[in-house]
């Protein structure tokens, strides 16, 4: 596996100090407009099986999720029970499920199995770990969305109709990566710091590139051109390094808020080049950047845009009251033109603004 190169760039550091700080008396004196609520439009439900799981059993696993509109910025957000978030700017108007209606099911298309090597893993093995993922169209919103067994969650706007696969093809391996990602407060990368392994493959049932981190993290794009075998494969260069903190549900004060690290990486392998996001924990979010991006000596901080709180309810459970309540942070890339969406668990989802 190729490994990306190392890149002694110092973090760009987003305490709540600079927050504060940057707030000037004259900007405090007329305070910003107060966000806007998200608005909950349905949920679902879906199965998805281990990778040692033929067939959907009583005891397959099923996923919580919930669709939200962030009225702040347009965009669709889908959390799974277990705080993993996708986000992407819809392609139709959202609506809203009416009480006395039922949302539509998701329908299941295919399921996958995905092998990924950990960092220094040269070769795939009998041991090397894998991953079931299972893919969806959401009739409400008419989104492709991939989950894996760990709960990621992955959605897309799909570029063709969508339809069941009668036998479900193979995926098609394309290249693998090594990233480095450091914790929260790690200025320099050092022989310390965490390298995940990631592997991308091309699902040829729907025509997307997927993305999946050894720790199961998934994120998936439609590319045009398709995506192909490179026949070398190129480092992905390192373009910038944020850290970002992330209050608690029901949380007000930073003071206590989380704090992730997350770099993100240009990768020149596949079609127009996406940048690959990945936190400290190997979470991944993979988006085309909607301007030219390179590292340059001075990045942007990112800005703090808004907070949100979700409810989402386990698979299985209909009453909001046994839902879990995750705090979310919205940030601005300057750099990139993205939001940079992140929950309290660490879990990112980066999108383009428009």
């Amino acid at each position: 596996m190729k490994h990306a190169k190392t890149w002694l760039r110092a973090r760009l550091i987003l305490p709540v100090l600079a927050l504060l700080t940057a707030l000037a008396p004259a900007a405090m004196a007329q305070q910003p407009a107060k966000p806007k609520e998200p608005t909950w439009l349905h949920g679902l439900e879906m199965l998805v099986r281990k990778a040692n799981e033929d067939f959907f059993t009583k005891d397959t696993k099923r996923w919580g999720v919930e669709a939200f509109k962030d009225e702040n910025t347009g965009c669709l957000i889908y959390i799974t029970e277990s705080g993993a978030l996708t986000v992407l700017n819809p392609a139709a108007a959202l609506k809203v499920t009416s009480p006395n209606q039922k949302p539509q099911s998701p329908v299941w298309l295919h399921g996958l199995r995905l092998a990924a090597r950990k960092a220094g893993e040269e070769n795939f093995t009998a041991t090397t770990k894998r991953y079931g993922i299972e893919a969806f169209k959401d009739d409400n919103t008419g989104c492709l969305i991939y989950v894996s067994e760990t709960g990621s969650i992955t959605a897309l706007n799909p570029a063709g109709a969508l339809k069941v696969a009668e036998k479900p093809k193979e995926p098609d391996w394309l290249w693998a990566l090594e990233l480095s990602a450091r914790k929260a407060g790690e200025e320099n990368f050092g022989k310390d710091t965490k390298r995940y392994g990631l592997e991308a493959f091309k699902d040829t049932n729907a025509d997307v590139l997927v993305y999946i981190s050894d720790v199961g993290s998934v994120s998936a794009l439609s590319t045009s051109p398709a995506a192909t075998k490179p026949a070398k494969i190129k480092e992905a260069p390192f373009i910038n390094g944020l850290d970002l903190q992330v209050r608690q549900a029901e949380k007000v004060d930073f003071k206590e808020a989380k704090k992730y690290g997350l770099e993100y990486y240009k990768d020149d392998n596949a079609p127009q080049a996406p940048l690959i996001h990945i936190t400290q924990n190997g979470v991944l979010s993979v988006v085309v950047p909607p301007v030219a991006v390179k590292s340059e000596p001075k990045m942007k901080p990112p800005k703090h845009s808004h907070g949100l709180e979700l409810k989402v309810r386990p698979g299985g459970e209909v009453d909001f009251a046994k839902a879990k309540k995750y705090g979310l942070e919205v940030f601005k890339d300057e750099n990139t033109n993205c939001w940079v969406y992140i929950g309290e668990n660490g879990d990112i989802a980066v999108v383009a603004a428009k």
